[in-house]
C-alpha cells in the first residue's frame, strides 16, 4: 500500500541528465532481465505513473509485464504493427526496487495518481524514423511513418531536492535506491545485446539502439522495417 500524499507536500520531481536505453528484447530476454534483477531487487515491480488508475491498480509484477510484453513481440513476429496505445499503461511505467519512492494522490470516484518522490527507471514506447533527405536514424520522433523498436529505459545523474532546491549526484545511498538497480541493467545490456546493424540501401548503419542477440532470428519480419525497405543484418 503506498502512502497518501499531496504534490503540494511532496514537490515535483525534477532530475536531469538522464542514461537513455533504447532496447528491443525478445520475450525470453525480457524475462531472463527481469529475473537477474529482482536476484538482488525481490520487491521488484512497476508503477503507472503515465495517468490515472483506479484506487487498487497500477502497480504491476514482473509477470503481468511479460504477459503485456509478450503481446508486444508475438504481433511483431507475426508482422503485424503492435497496438502500443493499448500497452501504455506498462511500457511508460517506472521499474523501482521499491515502493517507499513513490505515494499516491486520492481522486473522486476511488481513482489515484501514483507520483515518485526519487527516481524510478522511467520506461517509455521507444519508436524511431528513417529520414532519407539526412540519411540517419532519429530517435523517439512520434509521427505516422515511426517505427515502433522496444522501449527505452532512462535514469538520472542529478536530483534537485523540491524544497531546498539543491542539486544531488544520483548516488548508490539508500536515498536512491534504484541507482544499482539501473546499474545491474546497464551490465546485463552490455553483456545481452547488440548496436542494431540496419541496412539502408546495402548500407550498413549501427546505432545505438540496443537489440536482444534472439531477436536476430525474427527481426526483418518486423512490418514496418519491411515497408521502409530496412532490414537488420545478423549474419
Amino acid at each position: 500500500m503506498l502512502r497518501k500524499s499531496t504534490l503540494a507536500v511532496e514537490g515535483p520531481l525534477k532530475v536531469a541528465q538522464a542514461v537513455k536505453i533504447p532496447l528491443l528484447l525478445d520475450e525470453e530476454e525480457i524475462i531472463s532481465l527481469l529475473q537477474f534483477l529482482k536476484s538482488s531487487a525481490p520487491h521488484l515491480a512497476f508503477y503507472n505513473t503515465h495517468g490515472v488508475c483506479a484506487e487498487n491498480e497500477g502497480i504491476y509484477s514482473i509477470e503481468e509485464f511479460v504477459h503485456a510484453y509478450h503481446q508486444y513481440v508475438f504481433a511483431l513476429k507475426e508482422k503485424r504493427v503492435p497496438n502500443v496505445r493499448s500497452l501504455i499503461s506498462f511500457f511508460s511505467s517506472a521499474l523501482s526496487a521499491t515502493s517507499d519512492i513513490f505515494y499516491e494522490i486520492s481522486l473522486e470516484n476511488q481513482k489515484r495518481l501514483i507520483k515518485p518522490i526519487r527516481p524510478p527507471i522511467q520506461l517509455q514506447p521507444h519508436e524511431i524514423i528513417y529520414s532519407e533527405e539526412s540519411d540517419t536514424f532519429y530517435s523517439m520522433v512520434y509521427s505516422e511513418k515511426s517505427i515502433t523498436f522496444g522501449i527505452q529505459l532512462s535514469y538520472p545523474n542529478l536530483f534537485q531536492d523540491p524544497h531546498t532546491h539543491e542539486a544531488i549526484d544520483v548516488d548508490t545511498s539508500p536515498f536512491f535506491p534504484n541507482t544499482a538497480l539501473f546499474k545491474a541493467l546497464r551490465l546485463w545490456v552490455r553483456e545481452n545485446t547488440r548496436a542494431t546493424p540496419f541496412i539502408v540501401k546495402e548500407k550498413r548503419m549501427n546505432l545505438p539502439y540496443r537489440l536482444g542477440k534472439k531477436c536476430f532470428p525474427w527481426i526483418n519480419l518486423h512490418p514496418q522495417l519491411e515497408s521502409n525497405n530496412i532490414c537488420v543484418q545478423w549474419k
